[in-house]
């Protein structure tokens, strides 16, 4: 959870990176209840990769390591897209939900403490309507 003074940082950009014109977004959450944010205007076809950066008046943290490449191919495949420390996790339009990242906790929710670097299905989550990690 962002705490009071803190803001995390969301940025993508368009892989693979060629000539320094690809596509790239920012979102930058400062709420202590956002926990996750949805990335608008990303093109189907086109890949991106993701970094989440944590930030309060201290500084900011290094950046994570960056996501997989995450292809949208329909604009509802995927309905949000939420960051925690170190993994990320997206809710896809069947209500199912995926995630990908440092999993030493079990955070992942596929039954394992086994870091992924492609999201895995969470075990027993069918019909979710919104997703936040922290």
């Amino acid at each position: 959870m962002v705490t009071a003074n803190q803001q995390w940082q969301l940025q993508c950009h368009e892989l693979p990176v060629t000539d320094g014109a690809n596509q790239s977004c920012t979102n930058t959450v400062t709420s202590q209840e956002a926990d996750s944010c949805t990335v608008a205007g990303l093109t189907n076809g086109k890949s991106y990769g993701f970094r989440v950066t944590a930030m309060n008046a201290r500084g900011a943290s290094a950046s994570s390591l960056e996501s997989n490449t995450v292809t949208p191919a329909d604009s509802s495949a995927v309905t949000q897209v939420a960051a925690g420390y170190d993994f990320g996790c997206v809710l896809h339009v069947d209500a199912a939900v995926s995630c990908w990242g440092v999993n030493g906790s079990g955070q992942l929710g596929d039954g394992s403490t086994t870091t992924h670097t492609s999201p895995v299905t969470v075990t027993g989550i069918t019909s979710a309507t919104q997703i936040a990690l922290s």
